[in-house]
């Protein structure tokens, strides 16, 4: 079996197969989510993003917290943050990726901080 496997990836690797799709992820395996945010995706019903547009996708996280508002984006690479306004303090965790403001560029596990009037 373990040659089987073998044989099958060095195809897949060398280009032999195509249309080789990734399997979707749990959550709960999927290490791009910390285990907290794993736990409100989870009581979310599941990971449920709704098109922006342009590939961007979002989803909404309930806390139970009637003032604090979560959400999760999805931007592909090379696409901006769209355009939002709000007042309060914003924070990004960035999960995957990378994301640049005019100041500096934030990678995976950083947090970016901004309070907005």
């Amino acid at each position: 079996m373990s040659q089987s496997w073998q044989s099958l990836k060095a195809r897949i690797d060398a280009g032999e197969i195509e249309n080789v799709l990734p399997i979707k992820k749990n959550p709960r395996q999927d290490k791009t989510y910390p285990k907290p945010l794993n736990g409100y995706i989870e009581a979310a019903g599941g990971l449920k993003l709704y098109e922006l547009g342009r590939g961007a996708a979002r989803m909404l996280i309930p806390t139970g917290d009637n003032t604090t508002t979560v959400r999760l984006l999805k931007i592909p690479a090379g696409q901006p943050v769209p355009e939002h306004s709000h007042r309060g303090m914003e924070l990004t965790l960035v999960l995957e990726g990378s994301v640049s403001d005019a100041v500096s560029t934030f990678s995976r596990g950083d947090v970016e901080m901004r309070t907005t009037r």
